[in-house]
């Protein structure tokens, strides 16, 4: 399910609107769903949530990432959700980094 604006945690100082981030969000959560359904096949009817922290860079990189939180009790998954949303790219801004928090949620 892609996250929608008031899910999302934007810390205080961004040069970044919550729309230009989640124009990049809702483009990209559907791509995490072939992530979850090959682990669907190892371990079927798994779900839950991953919440992930990261720091956007001016130029629009993620330069960190973590996960926040998770309740899928699948480390594995979480890490590959974690490498996927690493790469994603946002629109550049004059300066400033922002760091926010963005839960997805995972069921069939």
């Amino acid at each position: 399910r892609t996250p929608s604006e008031r899910d999302i945690e934007i810390g205080a100082g961004s040069s970044r609107s919550a729309a230009d981030i989640m124009k990049v969000v809702r483009q990209r959560t559907p791509g995490l769903r072939h992530v979850y359904n090959k682990f669907l096949k190892k371990k079927p009817g798994f779900q839950g949530k991953v919440a992930l922290k990261f720091t956007i860079a001016p130029e629009g990189e993620i330069i960190s990432i973590s996960i926040a939180s998770s309740t899928t009790g699948y480390g594995e998954f979480d890490n590959e959700i974690k490498t996927a949303v690493s790469r994603w790219k946002f629109n550049k801004v004059k300066s400033g980094n922002t760091t926010i928090t963005v839960p997805f949620t995972f069921s069939e």
